[in-house]
This record gives structure tokens, C-alpha cells and sequence, in this order.
């Protein structure tokens, strides 16, 4: 193996020699199509068949390393969507498309393949490289296309963190349920959702996950093809924190999970009497990956510090049953609360209260109305620092 070669390059190097391999394969059905086109002989089975692979193919070439190949595939799967349509010289067009993305595709294989197989020829496919992570995450992989399931799990395999994977909605939704019914620590830390699957579709599962009180808050991404607004908003609607379009960097989308498992596994308490504003903060926050509790009453809140352990606490300053500087200041001889980070709220400017608040430890103070995009831009930045703070501890 080279070693300048990682763990993750090994991977897409083994995932693109199987990729070719299997677009070598299917050049026969792709030219036993185009002979179909010209005696205008295909069925409409064939036709699906060619549109998927191209589908496919699109999707994944580009993520494989093959931009080339996946805007032939591209302009040949609507070459074969408008035939499908009846257009008129839909037929001429899609019989030239397919026979372009012939010659393209048989020139990248030819092309590619010494390089790949130089790479590959001494990697031993059943022990892929793993590297120890310092945190340790598990993923639920929803995909159903193969290759990409195989890289995205040797890349996760190759950062030390754990996966669940399936190929289909309704296998997913069993293992959903599996999930739901286990042990909170025997559940994911972030789902990542294909869109478009056999079964259930991924926003069907994504309601599902959403409607489940037990797996609710664990953070979705959806990865899709479709870039549409409205396949985007509806994701994002139904509780989707991101999304991911193919084709994707898998360095991106492995920074990406990284990113939302460290916010998911940010607790967030927020405190404050007027039960609407909470409602809006925790679900902003929810949909950034972070878990939330929320708390209405001063003197319930120390009880809550204590059984939720919060990385970031919201305190509105005048809460009933106890003011917000009196937990401050509470909080300030706890022992194991002392040093959460607070950013104190307020409804009015009073420098006494401001002033108290950065004595007692308050690390922010925010002015109401609030931004809600500025209070959780805060919260990261301030559990970012503490993160860094107790690493260096």
C-alpha cells in the first residue's frame, strides 16, 4: 500500500475500481439498447431500467472522481426521459446520447483503470485502514445505492465511528423502530437519509424519525440529487438540521457529520417564564442538531442543571420563583454547575443586572427581542470554546 496514501483515499480508490468495473458491465445493456432505439423495439421495462442506471451513474461518478462521466450520464438519462415522454425525435437524440456517453464512458474506464489498479492491487479489501477518533460517534446510513453506501462506510469506518446501514425505506424503518424500543446509547448520533429510495421514501422516514418521541431528537441529514426548493424545504420542514446534494465531497460530508454529532451532543436548558419564545428557541435549536430542555420556573431550575447536565444554559434574568442573578450566584458555589457557561436575557437594559450577571459568571447578555439566529450562533461559539477549554484541561 503507498503510504501516503490515507484511510479515506484507499477507499474511494477501492470503490472506483468496483464502480468501473460495474459501468464496464453495463456498457453491454447500453449498447443493446441503443440497437433497440433503432429498430424501435424496447419495452417500457428497458426503458426504466436504462433511465436508472444513468440515474445512478450521474449521481455517483462525480463523487467517484469522474466529472466527465457523470455529465454524459447526465445528459443521456434526459435523452431517455424524453423518449419516454414520446418527444418528437426523442429517439434520434437519445440513440446519440447513449452512444456519446458509450464513448466516454469506455475512454474513462480504459484511462483510469491502470491508475486505480495500481493502487488497489495490493490493498487487502476486508481490513480497511482504521483510524482511533477521539470521539466516538455512530451513523445510521440510509442510501440505496451500493458503491456509495461502501465508501461512505469505509470513510466513517476510517474516522473510528460506528454504523448502522440500509439499502430500502422499509428495512430502515425497522431498524427505526429497533432503535426506538433499545437503549438510548445503543442509538445513532446522526442519521444520514437518501431521499429517493425503494419503499418508503426519505421523507416519509424522516416524518417517522420526527413523530417518534424516543428518536425524535436525533439529528437528520438528507442526501438527494433532486435540488429542488421544494424537495430542500420539505426536509427541512419535517426536521431535517442540513442537506447534502449528490454528488457530494466526502471529505464535506464527513466534516459535516462531524459538525452535527458535536452539536447534537451539545444540551442546551433554556430558562425562560414566556412559554412561546422557549418553544421558538428549542426548536431553532433542534433544527441547528442541538438537544434541548426547557424550563418555565426559577426554582425548578437547579434541579434541571443538575439531571440534564447542559453544555450552554439560556437564563432569562427575572424568571419566577427565582430571579436569574440569584442562580447565578447559586450556581457559582455548585460544585459540578459552576462552570456552564450562562448567557443571561433580559427584556430590559438595567446596567445593575448586566453588571451582576458578568460577576456572577454570566458569559454573554442579550437584549429581548431576541434574534434567534444570533442566539444559537452565540451558543455555538460559547460551547465551542468550552469544548476547547476542557480538552486542554
Amino acid at each position: 500500500m503507498n503510504d501516503k496514501l490515507d484511510g479515506l483515499e484507499v477507499s474511494l480508490q477501492i470503490i472506483r475500481k468496483r464502480f468501473l468495473d460495474r459501468v464496464e458491465v453495463w456498457l453491454k445493456t447500453a449498447s443493446d439498447f441503443k440497437l433497440k432505439i433503432t429498430e424501435n423495439s424496447w419495452t417500457d421495462a428497458q426503458l426504466d431500467e436504462v433511465y436508472m442506471q444513468l440515474h445512478k451513474i450521474a449521481g455517483s461518478a462525480q463523487t467517484f472522481g469522474f466529472p466527465e462521466l457523470s455529465d454524459c450520464a447526465r445528459t443521456a438519462e434526459l435523452a431517455v426521459e424524453r423518449l419516454s415522454w414520446g418527444k418528437l425525435n426523442a429517439g434520434e437524440r437519445c440513440f446519440l446520447e447513449i452512444e456519446s456517453f458509450i464513448v466516454v464512458a469506455t475512454s474513462v474506464i480504459v484511462s483510469s483503470r491502470n491508475n486505480v489498479a495500481d493502487v488497489v492491487r495490493n490493498i487487502e479489501l476486508s481490513e480497511p485502514s482504521l483510524t482511533v477518533s477521539t470521539e466516538k460517534l455512530s451513523v445510521f446510513l440510509v442510501d440505496d445505492d451500493d458503491l456509495l453506501r461502501d465508501l461512505l462506510t469505509r470513510s466513517l469506518l476510517n474516522d473510528g465511528v460506528q454504523t448502522w446501514v440500509e439499502s430500502d425505506g422499509n428495512a430502515a424503518m425497522l431498524r427505526l423502530k429497533e432503535f426506538s424500543s433499545g437503549l438510548p446509547r445503543n442509538r445513532p448520533d446522526v442519521i444520514i437519509l437518501d431521499v429517493h429510495m425503494p419503499g418508503v421514501n426519505g421523507l416519509e422516514i424522516l416524518k417517522y424519525i420526527k413523530n417518534d418521541e424516543r428518536i425524535k431528537d436525533i439529528p437528520v441529514l438528507i442526501v438527494t440529487r433532486d435540488t429542488s426548493e421544494s424537495i430542500i424545504m420539505e426536509g427541512i420542514s419535517h426536521g431535517a438540521v442540513d442537506y447534502i446534494s449528490k454528488p457530494f465531497d466526502i471529505r464535506c460530508l464527513q466534516a459535516k457529520i462531524q459538525e452535527i454529532a458535536r452539536a447534537h451532543r451539545t444540551k442546551i436548558l433554556i430558562a425562560d417564564s414566556d412559554t412561546f419564545l422557549s418553544r421558538a428557541m428549542s426548536r431553532r435549536f433542534q433544527q441547528a442538531g442541538f438537544s434541548t430542555q426547557e424550563v418555565q420556573d426559577g426554582g425548578r431550575i437547579l434541579d434541571a442543571i443538575l439531571d440534564y447536565k447542559p453544555n450552554v444554559i439560556i437564563l432569562e434574568a427575572s424568571l419566577p420563583g427565582l430571579d436569574g442573578i440569584s442562580i447565578l450566584h447559586k450556581m457559582k458555589s455548585g460544585k459540578d454547575i459552576k462552570d456552564i457557561p450562562v448567557i443571561m436575557m433580559s427584556s430590559n437594559y438595567d446596567s445593575e443586572t448586566v453588571l451582576q450577571s458578568f460577576q456572577f459568571g454570566a458569559q454573554d447578555f442579550i437584549l429581548k427581542p431576541i434574534d434567534l439566529e444570533e442566539v444559537v450562533a452565540r451558543s455555538k461559539g460559547i460551547a465551542r470554546r468550552q469544548r476547547l477549554q476542557d480538552y486542554l484541561e
